[in-house]
């Protein structure tokens, strides 16, 4: 489990979770204005000296809560007073964020202790810490707009703020009517007047606007509450602009995303106890908010780390899972009760360490009361369904963020097979957190980032940052005449994104996912000028294979890339030391080292070994002419990494490439390239065999493979057994299939695939957003049944040898041989790990 920094880590305890989710129509809910707003008797921001006596009584009889209450709200409380007694008197006065942060933290846990113990000493050392800030807080200058009092960014100050808020809630009925105005003339009311002025689209706003919630909520201040919900750049204008319908937050970094999560919980949690639902609140985007970061997770829990996102991004990180008793209790949803009952396995780790992370005891006592009978963790899968509108899209245990360009590829088949993901972008580059990285992947396979997306690991002002980590060249896509796709420069100032009248967008394609192979196809030509890119990419249990094209009206240098997390162990041709490579390039290329080159016109195969896992990656290049192949070695956080560049020169490009994880023996036998190689055929180590046939300028291909097997689609890929019967297909855009055992039509292209089972029945999968007319001819009579997302009957319908019906958008079909008894489907949904 990842703990964040105490400075960072909001405690929020309270039984507002006992009370019931709110289950009234969403379209009929009021807003209530602020002065609607149920005025708080303290303490009761978050939490209320009886809801404080009631866990305390519960301590008495239940060891679980002995256990959090000890070991977690007790312990911080009095670590804190030991903390806070040499401070007092010698508080840090401007611009000292991490001081600040850390005794306005030790202060909340102090505050926090009181409720619990009643002891009158961490009251009244707590509360002279705040009378102290009060003291000085006037007369900080604030030097700019956008910098704090105490410290260099609003940013901080409006996380202090809320907890300056809550402190101030809790020691209420304690202080004088002389401390009280002293706290909210000096401190509270001065640091509201610091983040009244509107910020904009940005994190920083949902911090502001969660500050001035709380401020306005413990001053019985109508007007900081009606800016924090219904300004300008309030609550309820944040849900309309800056949450993408299909859950991720426009910044693109999941990173990002959980950061800002906190601020939204945060002012949800306080407004609701005070009558305010904003959990409920446009059409529940909210909702939409928590569950994007469940299904942007690989199925071990990681998270693609594109843009600004730590590279160890993690779905049950302490950022994120804190806020899911909330939301579960809210919504219900069967997910969100998953995500907080995986950190029980954290509960194990605190009984050996000296204190219980705040984080624990808070998710301990904060869900337990309102939790169901049954805390047993239920496993959290994926299968084949639709959420929020039709924008998340899941097949078959991949998603795909229709509105924010990311489609994620879990494993199909065994627990360690590897998992991918890809961006497209087509709102564009719309924040600054982002990178100029449209195309880019993410891969990973038994829990090893082996082409990690660049992430963010340097200070955002650090010449590694921007001459680096924020290039397209370290992020895993494609790079023309040597220069960072758009929005770019040199040395990328923070930050780069596209402005009035400029889009760097790009467009998807196609994408689908069968039990045997993924597929997903985009594409852009705003990045460059005069230059499409288009990536197609096919994702197996055994490898995943790379189709990149360039189309262009003049010459231009491409350079395609991976960035490894290993080192070269050796290649199937000799490498020779390339001198001065990358001449006429941009800033990036001077990060590249010990650069070794040969000519890619024949294959060539790179094997790649890391210290931190057991696995190989091997990285097949198939021939391309006049094309060079280089490896170099790069930074990657406190170590180096691989690179494999691909630089061709010509008005048009295609680079073809196909890569595995393997422990052991190589799951390829072989590779060889067919059709004027935009086709190829993989000869498995198990004696299967894909052929897989690649178009990339729309136009349906007629293609067969053998004398028995035919079909029509744009692209296709197909796996035999060893005596070259049908195991499985895929089709983009295809409307027919003849094989030795029957004929599929369809009325119009669409994307399907069909999966051959061992009694000799197949399961249909038809990703389509239209109904479509399909006709099934075979020599034998078929029972045709619908299934829902755990394969499950929801109808039937029966075929004579020649028989069409309508298939319904988006669903699975068994069928099966009339006559013959159900059979065994094979898992249609994919299931998190926890490990």
């Amino acid at each position: 489990m990842m703990i964040l920094p105490k400075t960072t880590r909001p405690l929020i305890l309270g039984l507002s979770l006992l009370c019931s989710a709110l289950n009234a129509d969403e379209e009929s809910i009021k807003q209530p204005s602020a002065e609607e707003a149920t005025v708080l008797s303290h303490p009761a921001l978050f939490i209320s000296q009886e809801e404080a006596d009631q866990i305390v009584a519960k301590a008495e009889t239940d060891d679980f809560y002995r256990h959090a209450l000890d070991t977690g709200i007790l312990a911080n409380a009095q670590a804190a007073y030991e903390e806070l007694q040499p401070k007092l008197g010698h508080l840090p006065r401007k611009e000292s964020t991490h001081p600040h942060q850390n005794t306005i933290y030790a202060a909340r846990d102090l505050a926090l202790g009181s409720l619990f113990t009643n002891d009158p000493a961490y009251a009244r050392l707590a509360a002279d810490i705040l009378l102290e800030y009060a003291s000085f807080y006037p007369t900080l200058p604030q030097r700019k707009s956008r910098t704090g009092k105490l410290t260099a960014q609003t940013l901080n100050e409006a996380m202090m703020m809320v907890q300056f808020s809550w402190i101030y809630d809790m020691l209420y009925p304690t202080l004088s009517e002389d401390e009280r105005r002293s706290i909210e003339d000096n401190l509270l009311r001065e640091g509201a007047k610091m983040l009244l002025p509107k910020e904009g689209r940005t994190n920083w706003q949902s911090w502001h606007n969660t500050a001035l919630a709380t401020l306005g909520l413990v001053l019985d201040e109508p007007s900081y509450l009606e800016q924090a919900n219904n300004g300008p750049w309030g609550f309820h204008a944040q849900m309309e602009s800056s949450a993408n319908p299909d859950g991720l937050w426009y910044e693109m970094s999941i990173s990002y995303q959980d950061y800002t999560m906190q601020a939204l919980t945060l002012q949800a949690i306080a407004c609701q106890r005070a009558g305010i639902p904003l959990f409920q609140a446009d059409n529940s985007q909210m909702r939409a908010l928590y569950l994007a970061p469940l299904y942007f997770a690989y199925s071990n829990l990681y998270q693609a780390p594109f843009h600004d996102a730590h590279p160890a991004a993690r779905l049950d990180g302490g950022a994120t899972a804190w806020q899911y008793p909330y939301a579960w209790q809210q919504y219900q949803d069967p997910a969100m009760l998953w995500l907080w009952q995986v950190k029980d396995v954290v509960i194990e780790r605190a009984n050996r360490e000296k204190r219980m992370p705040p984080l624990v005891a808070q998710s301990v006592i904060d869900f337990y009361p309102g939790s169901p009978a049954d805390k047993t963790p239920k496993a959290f899968s994926i299968g084949t369904d639709q959420r929020e509108s039709g924008q998340l899209r899941n097949v078959l245990g991949s998603t795909l963020f229709n509105n924010s360009g990311v489609a994620v590829m879990r494993g199909p088949a065994a627990e360690t097979s590897a998992e991918m993901a890809m961006i497209w972008k087509p709102r564009g580059t719309e924040a600054g957190h982002q990178h100029p990285n449209n195309l880019a992947i993410d891969w990973q396979s038994a829990g090893h980032r082996w082409l990690s997306a660049s992430g963010k690991w340097e200070g955002y002002s650090s010449r590694l940052h921007k001459d680096w980590v924020a290039q397209t060249l370290s992020d895993n896509t494609l790079v023309v005449d040597g220069e960072s796709q758009r929005p770019s420069g040199k040395g990328i100032p923070n930050w780069k994104y596209d402005g009035e009248g400029e889009t760097s967008a790009g467009q998807l394609i196609a994408f689908t996912n069968g039990l045997t192979f993924g597929y997903v196809q985009a594409e852009t030509d705003n990045v460059y000028p005069g230059v499409l890119l288009a990536r197609q990419l096919i994702h197996t249990d055994a490898y995943t294979l790379d189709f990149f094209t360039t189309l262009a009206d003049e010459v231009h240098t491409y350079d395609w890339s991976l960035n490894i997390t290993g080192s070269l162990q050796s290649a199937s041709a000799e490498f020779s030391p390339a001198q001065a490579p990358f001449t006429q390039r941009g800033v990036a290329y001077t990060y590249l080292s010990d650069t070794q080159s040969l000519s890619a016109e024949t294959p060539v195969t790179t094997l790649w070994t890391d210290a931190d896992t057991s696995e190989t990656l091997a990285i097949t290049t198939l021939p391309q002419l006049e094309t060079e192949l280089y490896v170099s070695t790069t930074p990657w956080k406190s170590r180096e990494r691989g690179s494999l560049i691909l630089s061709r020169s010509d008005m048009d490009a295609a680079f073809l490439n196909l890569w595995r994880a393997y422990e052991g023996t190589d799951p390829i036998a072989d590779v060889r390239q067919i059709k004027d190689g935009y086709s190829l055929v993989v000869e498995l180590i198990s004696g299967q065999t894909d052929t897989i046939d690649l178009g990339f300028d729309g136009m349906l291909l007629d293609g067969s493979v053998g004398e028995d097997i035919v079909y029509r689609a744009r692209a296709f890929m197909l796996r035999q057994n060893e005596a070259g019967e049908l195991l499985s297909a895929t089709a983009i855009s295809g409307n027919h299939l003849r094989t030795p055992a029957l004929e599929l039509n369809f009325a119009q292209p669409a994307n399907w695939s069909l999966h051959a089972l061992p009694d000799g029945s197949y399961l249909l999968t038809f990703d389509h957003a239209e109904t479509v007319e399909f006709t099934l001819q075979s020599e034998k009579s078929y029972s045709i049944q619908s299934l829902d997302n755990q394969g499950t009957t929801t109808g039937t319908l029966k075929s004579q040898a020649t028989q069409s019906w309508q298939l319904q958008p988006f669903t699975n079909y068994l069928l099966s041989p009339e006559g013959q008894s159900p059979v065994s489907l094979p898992q249609l949904v994919k299931t998190f790990r926890t490990e």
